[in-house]
């Protein structure tokens, strides 16, 4: 079923609607194939089912769009569901409860697939994946918006997956909303200038997740802003080998995980974590590394932000050099569990504890190795403490 199926074939819509109504396509369900600006409407408990769906398929298709709207309306796919195939500007809506089910999906599936949309918003809405999620598969500048309480699932996610694929966003706001990955998410996975924002009470779960993955994958960025906004993952990584990817958790959000690496690699430069705002923090089950092999890389707790993992670690192999800690501010702290190393393996290395900031451990070491040189430590200001209690 092709809604809009020649390039001249515009403004066509299509509307499913009322309880028990439904429309079945035993092939693909295409919401502008070549044509702009068609639409489908399931509402009110109808369904639709396809073994694929697209909203915007050829280059020259745009302007499409989908809803799902309403308590018992489903888009069931045994494929995927794909908004920009090779076209911009679409947009798939999932509302007020509605559902779609897919295999897989992806918004901006080719390099031509530009500023597409998807937003899930609402209670009890949900976009539900069997298998992996993409936002920015190949394509620039497409969004996911999860709002309100509504929920997305999948497996693996990736914001940004190959070169080329920039500046792709998610944003999960509002009380209840969530990004449910079974798998790893990945932001920037090769693409560049990719966001991924959790705000006012939103969440996303993840075994593991990396910002900025391959080697060319740089400015990618998370922001967990404001209270009860959450990241769970398992490890966390930050410029896993890519470049000036940044982690932001202030105003009270959490983010919880295993472990964190910030600057994996040994081209891995300039990455950061910060943690701002009084109840703002970053909890890991084990340890933290600040330039694991990279340069350049830097944690930066202020304004009473709290960090707290098991060993600490800035530079930690021989060529980590030049990764910093800056705790600073009154009620600003690191707690190490156990003990802390400035130049396990690297040199020039440096914390800094200013204007009120507190670090805490167990055993401390500054140069550990016999190659580890030239590594440093600044305690100043009024309040400012380490206290190493081995």
């Amino acid at each position: 079923i092709d809604v809009g199926e020649r390039e001249q074939a515009s403004n066509n819509s299509v509307l499913v609607t009322g309880d028990g109504t439904s429309m079945n396509s035993s092939g693909s369900l295409s919401v502008g194939y070549e044509g702009g600006g068609n639409s489908l409407m399931v509402s009110n408990g109808a369904s639709v089912s396809s073994a694929w769906g697209y909203v915007g398929v050829r280059a020259e298709s745009s302007n499409n769009t989908a809803v799902v709207s309403g308590p018992g309306s489903i888009w069931r796919s045994r494929g995927s569901v794909e908004v920009g195939l090779s076209s911009s500007g679409n947009q798939l809506t999932v509302s007020d409860g509605g559902l779609v089910a897919t295999r897989y999906g992806s918004i901006g599936t080719g390099s031509s697939a530009s500023n597409n949309l998807a937003v899930v918003t609402g209670e009890g809405s949900a976009w539900s994946n069997e298998h992996s999620f993409y936002v920015g598969e190949w394509g620039a500048g497409n969004r996911l918006e999860i709002l309100d309480g509504g929920h997305v699932y999948n497996d693996r996610g990736t914001i940004g997956a190959v070169e080329g694929a920039d500046g792709n966003s998610v944003l999960i706001s509002g009380y209840g909303s969530s990004w449910s990955n079974r798998g790893d998410v990945s932001i920037g996975y090769y693409g560049s200038g990719n966001t991924m924002t959790v705000s006012e009470g939103g969440s996303v779960w993840s075994e593991d997740g990396t910002i900025g993955d391959g080697t060319n994958s740089i400015n990618n960025k998370v922001e967990i802003s404001g209270t009860d906004s959450l990241w769970n993952s398992g490890a966390l990584s930050v410029g896993d080998e890519g470049s000036g990817n940044a982690l932001e958790v202030r105003d009270g959000a959490l983010v919880s995980t295993r472990s964190l690496w910030i600057g994996e690699g040994v081209g891995a430069i300039s990455n950061s974590a910060s943690v701002s705002g009084e109840n703002s923090i970053l909890t890991l089950a084990g340890d933290f590394y600040v330039g694991a092999s990279g340069n350049s890389n830097e944690l930066t707790v202020t304004n009473g932000g709290y960090v707290e993992n098991e060993y600490g670690h800035i530079g930690y192999r021989e060529r980590a050099g030049g990764n910093k800690v800056l705790v600073t501010g009154m009620g600003s702290v690191w707690s190490n569990r156990n003990s802390m190393t400035v130049g396990l393996g690297g040199s020039e290395n440096h914390v800094e504890i200013v204007d009120g900031g507190h670090v805490y451990n167990d055993y401390a070491d500054i140069g550990f190795h016999t190659n580890s040189i030239n590594n440093s430590a600044l305690v100043s200001g009024v309040g400012s403490e380490w206290i190493s209690r081995g």
